[in-house]
């Protein structure tokens, strides 16, 4: 099976994710959760422009990212 890790994809898809969000509804931020221990998953979405609130989704102990718009 090929391996699509780290060839951008993943970025792709978020920005037009995001675009979509933009274009269709009236929101000024985008909210997500990510398990504590998932640095690869909160590397990614920093590098993408979120940021970590500070905040924990308490009923799943994960830790809650958002994006600005």
């Amino acid at each position: 099976m090929t391996s699509y890790q780290g060839e951008g994809l993943g970025g792709s898809f978020l920005k037009a994710t995001i675009k979509y969000i933009l274009d269709y509804f009236d929101v000024d931020e985008i909210v997500l959760s990510i398990t504590r221990d998932n640095i690869g998953a909160k590397k990614f979405y920093m590098k993408h422009g979120f940021s970590d609130s500070g905040l924990i989704d308490a009923e799943f102990d994960e830790e809650i990212y958002s994006y600005k718009l």
